[in-house]
């Protein structure tokens, strides 16, 4: 059970941050490729309808768009939909809402997705629920979650410093669960669909090995960069040593293997 330690009660990835978009862009371009291979795997057809919740920049809403054509329906919601306001497409809704408040709607959806989404919700059990209900008799859930279990440095010479690496995963953790994370999430997402009553359960877990001036590189050190006053605060590593790492990740020589993204889908019972 995770305890929780209320260093800053608010949400550490606003959209409201300088380089949100920039953050999200590149977050996209690292984990689009295999969410969109999901995505078709379960068969989306022209004339669905789509619920993508927590949207984001919105390039899996965008997709979604294309896959059902206009006779399809897509809701892209978030609790904060600035950047989704550039998105223009006739069968897209836009609707700035909380999954942990309620369901947008009931029995309305062929499919439903999230990404990096139920992990940093402390209402995660409540927020599946909701969109469980939100699918139709047959429809499917998809969730993309991770899992903090391999996340390492890959190079030799950066594993020396290793006691630097350590105070920052401490950091990290301190961070996120004083929020109510579960970095841990990932490994029991098959339970969690299972517990909410959905069949042919399956997953897939992939890590991207990030290097130095890459997209996914680039990702981790805007994450760590909108956390630094936060991993500061909680004693557990200072600036010097955090502004020394952020340098680690524009280094070609540097590889790190980013912690393990889990995808697991399921569907709603047709009922007799």
């Amino acid at each position: 059970m995770t305890t929780v330690t209320n260093f800053n009660k608010g949400y550490v990835f606003d959209n409201g941050w300088q380089h949100a978009r920039e953050r999200l862009s590149v977050l996209q371009a690292v984990f689009d490729p295999g969410t969109i291979r999901h995505l078709a795997h379960l068969n989306i057809q022209s004339g669905w309808s789509c619920l993508e919740v927590g949207a984001g920049a919105g390039s899996i809403a965008e997709w979604l768009c294309r896959e059902v054509g206009p006779s399809g329906r897509v809701v892209a919601t978030d609790i904060d939909t600035r950047l989704l306001q550039t998105l223009v497409f006739p069968q897209l809704e836009v609707r700035q809402d909380d999954i942990a408040v309620a369901a947008p709607e009931t029995a309305a959806f062929d499919i439903v997705h999230a990404r990096l989404l139920l992990e940093f919700i402390p209402e995660r059990d409540t927020a599946l629920r909701h969109m469980v209900a939100a699918l139709k008799p047959g429809g499917w859930l998809l969730v993309e979650e991770l899992d903090h279990i391999n996340w390492l440095p890959g190079s030799r010479p950066f594993c020396r410093s290793g006691v630097i690496w350590e105070r920052f995963l401490k950091a990290y953790r301190l961070t996120l669960e004083g929020r109510g994370a579960d970095l841990e999430l990932g490994r029991f997402l098959c339970e969690s669909l299972q517990q909410q009553g959905l069949t042919a359960v399956q997953a897939e877990g992939r890590a991207v090995v990030a290097r130095g001036g890459s997209s996914a590189g680039r990702l981790v050190q805007l994450t760590l960069s909108q956390t630094l006053d936060a991993l500061v605060g909680t004693g557990a590593i200072n600036q010097n040593e955090l502004t020394g790492l952020l340098s680690w990740f524009e280094d070609q020589n540097f590889t790190c293997v980013l912690p393990l993204l889990v995808a697991a889908w399921g569907r709603k019972p047709v009922q007799e």
